[in-house]
């Protein structure tokens, strides 16, 4: 696992060093591949995308209006609230299954900079405070981890993912 991030500067990085990759990896692919071909579990690369900008508006909906993290995946709290992710993961893939390739790009696009504008603007004393701080179904992480997990990691994860759908 990569070192934990401390300070706004190195959080804004990876944002943005993760941020560029994806977009690489998206630019340079046919829009075809992006949502014709899928992984063994039927995802597209397409809903790989609006996964992540899904999950990337869980983090920002608390942030900019003081809502809970389940408001911002589109999800009841029961099943936020519920063990596992899968059922999670599937009922937000049906959400998006009329969108074009174009605007769940536009969304995870519009969302990341988003956050990445909220980020610059908090002190690194901010960012070091509880998630919970912030609105109902976050955790005892802080806002800077939780940031860091659903962004350049999250993000790191899913481009792979997308990169192994592309390349087979």
């Amino acid at each position: 696992m990569p070192e934990e991030l401390t300070t706004k500067t190195d959080l804004i990085l990876a944002m943005d060093r993760e941020w560029e990759a994806l977009k690489h990896t998206i630019d340079h692919a046919a829009p075809s591949e992006l949502t014709g071909k899928t992984d063994p579990s039927g995802w597209s690369s397409k809903d790989h995308l609006d996964h992540l900008a899904s999950w990337a508006n869980s983090v920002l909906v608390p942030l900019r209006d003081g809502r809970p993290r389940w408001e911002g995946l589109g999800i009841d709290r029961a099943l936020f609230d519920s063990e596992g992710y899968d059922e999670k993961n599937e009922v937000i893939r049906q959400h998006s299954r009329g969108l074009s390739l174009e605007e769940v790009v536009a969304r995870l696009e519009s969302i990341y900079l988003e956050v990445r504008r909220i980020v610059d603007e908090k002190p690194d004393a901010d960012l070091l405070r509880p998630f919970l701080d912030y609105a109902e179904g976050g955790s005892g992480e802080t806002l800077m981890r939780r940031i860091e997990g659903s962004f350049p990691r999250h993000f790191r994860e899913h481009r792979e993912y997308i990169e192994r759908i592309l390349h087979s």
